[in-house]
């Protein structure tokens, strides 16, 4: 399918690049590259917050994509969702797929901002929190009854995140979100990166800066589920 292809994910965020936004991935189709299995209706990437603005301009530009028709028309927008919404987004045209852009501030607050060094992707220049979607020494095979693993096109140009980072940012983000309709998402996800990730070898607990923030993040999932 071609509008949910690794080609199609990273042309947008070559695109993204070419404009000198930095991006990375985030979203359900991080979780699926990280081996997570994941029904995957939207694909989304974190970009530095005052160019959310041009990023939808390029989006908008982008053939296959179309702007948000908007009002009760749009599944992004209703009060009932379980996941934070993207702070804009497109849409792939004849499809439900989502395109959303998300503001480093809602998800990756505790990072340095994202900067160039992220345009021009290259496996020795990247900081210890991220990773190519292409990199087989760090990111999983496709396996039966997981999530579709490392990329095998065109990974070389979509920036994601390490799954310790990720599993941090959810850790933050459901503390933040507790109680909201849209934490069920965190709380969730955390259990699976336990079971599709940790207990498959993939996760490098030692690598997370803020351990104690982390534990009692997972003390309140755990006790929740």
């Amino acid at each position: 399918m071609i509008r949910l292809s690794e080609p199609f994910v990273a042309s947008i965020a070559h695109s993204l690049n070419l404009a000198q936004i930095p991006c990375v991935l985030w979203g359900h189709y991080l979780l699926v590259l990280h081996g997570i299995p994941s029904g995957v209706g939207s694909i989304d990437f974190i970009v530095p917050d005052d160019l959310l603005a041009d990023g939808l301009k390029i989006l908008s530009q982008l053939k296959g994509l179309a702007p948000c028709p908007g009002g009760k028309h749009c599944p992004s927008r209703s009060a009932d969702r379980y996941t934070p919404p993207p702070a804009v987004h497109v849409h792939v045209e004849a499809s439900e797929v989502r395109v959303g852009l998300y503001p480093q501030a809602d998800v990756l607050w505790f990072l340095p901002p994202l900067d160039g060094s992220l345009v021009c992707p290259k496996k020795s220049q990247l900081s210890r929190y991220f990773v190519l979607a292409s990199d087989d020494n760090v990111l999983p095979p496709w396996r039966p009854g997981r999530g579709s693993g490392v990329f095998k096109e065109g990974g070389d140009k979509v920036v994601a995140l390490k799954c310790h980072v990720m599993l941090e940012a959810l850790m933050r983000t459901y503390a933040r979100d507790e109680g909201a309709s849209v934490g069920g998402f965190g709380a969730s996800t955390i259990v699976y990166v336990e079971k599709f990730v940790d207990n498959d070898g993939f996760l490098d607990l030692k690598s997370m800066k803020h351990l104690n923030c982390t534990t009692c993040a997972a003390q309140r999932v755990a006790s929740s589920v």
